[in-house]
């Protein structure tokens, strides 16, 4: 019956290590995370302020190109 606290304090002991290991994992990942998203997020705004500035262009065109033919 001595081999039973020594396994029980090694069990005990694991038990603690996987939850700390586990704990210092989802801490790190959820910063990754956090990092990707607002990388993400400045791709995405980006290909919208692109997007807008050619719609942009593409109405200035337009204009120019109504006021040709108002002209004639």
């Amino acid at each position: 019956m001595n081999g039973w606290p020594n396994i029980l304090s090694f069990g005990l002991l694991c038990t603690a290590t996987g939850a700390v290991l586990g704990l210092l994992t989802f801490s790190r990942n959820r910063k990754n995370d956090i990092k990707s998203n607002v990388k993400n997020d400045a791709t995405e705004s980006a290909i919208i302020k692109t997007k807008l500035d050619n719609i942009g262009q593409f109405v200035d065109s337009i204009r120019i190109d109504f006021k040709a033919s108002d002209q004639r």
